[in-house]
């Protein structure tokens, strides 16, 4: 894991222990609970450019 967060608006800023992750394609998948309880997931990829 490199970024987590529990602030929604809170974006990765790509990097990792103040090190500036290399331009590659990773794989993010986010879990959440819904204010009705229903537990939601989403997998995907992005592709950090420098």
């Amino acid at each position: 894991m490199i970024f987590n967060t529990g602030k929604p608006a809170q974006g990765w800023d790509g990097t990792f222990i103040n090190n500036q992750c290399p331009a590659s394609l990773y794989i993010h998948e986010v879990k959440a609970i819904g204010y009705d309880g229903i537990p939601h997931q989403k997998r995907g990829t992005v592709y950090l450019i420098r």
